[in-house]
């Protein structure tokens, strides 16, 4: 909850100044102060109901704009901290077509007339307030709109590497806590009278997972400036990419390393089952990998430098 906050939605926002080119409307710069001050939580809402969370440009929201209303119409499907947050940063097409320019965001307060918000159905991620979202033609003054007409993607777009490369740090903080866990419970456990981390083959695939981590830790400093400064795509694209070959493989092998304990509560079998929303929230790990392909040239380029 605290990534999606920090790293997407509120740099989203705060975006509306610049990219208004002017002061930004006061209702977005209301909520803004107030999510920066701790007061109020603003949610992401992008993943569409009527598409796959993946082929964003075919959502079907709408964000209607009406005279001197905006009309926000649709749905949006697992949005992180919707069943607390007093905004939703809502992303609606204001126009048929699937061209970048055709999308726009939207600030909805949650208590607003026909805003819907049911619990998420699922046994993972308790804490993370997730939510569905339904929008019935919810009206709202034109100051909601957050940027320009038509910028939407542009400016998600812009701070994507930004809420990739935190992603990729969360998920080195959380294999690291995991792999610490998971070498204690092999000092303590015993087969034979030795404690199960003296074993040749335990040892090894723990060593291996430590390798994993500590490359993805590299990729993170190295790639770091140009993700945020640069807000390089190619950068956000590789930690992405990394993230999502690295932390279910690490996780498994703690899962088996835990033996029975990877069950209880708090073990390693249902921290990877929570994790692997990181192969897929953002971008499922295939697709970015394909991204990486498309960029194979420059990469190597930058290789050979």
């Amino acid at each position: 909850g605290v990534l999606v906050q920090a790293a997407s939605a509120l740099p989203v926002l705060g975006s509306a100044r610049s990219d208004a080119g002017s002061a930004a409307p006061s209702s977005v710069t209301a909520a803004c102060e107030q999510v920066l001050a701790g007061a109020a939580q603003v949610a992401l809402a992008a993943t569409d109901e009527a598409t796959a969370g993946s082929d964003l440009s075919g959502l079907g929201t709408e964000v209607r704009i009406e005279g001197d209303e905006l009309v926000v119409h649709g749905g949006k499907r697992w949005v992180t901290n919707a069943g607390g947050a007093e905004y939703l940063l809502v992303l609606g097409r204001h126009r048929p077509g699937r061209h970048f320019t055709n999308f726009s965001w939207a600030l909805v307060p949650a208590k607003s007339a026909g805003v819907t918000v049911s619990t998420a159905t699922s046994g993972l991620l308790a804490n993370s307030a997730t939510a569905h979202v339904g929008f019935d033609s919810v009206r709202l003054p034109a100051d909601h709109l957050v940027g320009r007409t038509g910028r939407g993607m542009a400016v998600f777009a812009r701070h994507m590497s930004t809420e990739r490369l935190a992603g990729a740090q969360w998920a080195v903080a959380l294999t690291g806590r995991v792999l610490a866990d998971t070498r204690e419970r092999l000092l303590r456990r015993t087969a034979e009278g030795e404690p199960l981390w003296h074993n040749a083959v335990v040892r090894q695939g723990f060593a291996e997972c430590l390798v994993r981590v500590a490359q993805l830790r590299a990729l993170c400093d190295s790639l770091a400036e140009s993700a945020v400064k640069g807000q390089s795509l190619s950068a956000g694209t590789l930690l992405k990419s990394a993230v999502g070959l690295t932390v279910d493989t690490v996780l498994a092998q703690c899962a088996r390393l835990q033996g029975a304990d990877g069950f209880a509560a708090g073990g390693a079998q249902g921290i990877r089952a929570e994790a692997g929303v990181l192969g897929i929230g953002g971008g499922v790990t295939e697709l970015m990998l394909a991204g990486v392909a498309d960029m194979s040239d420059q990469l190597l380029a930058e290789l050979r430098s």
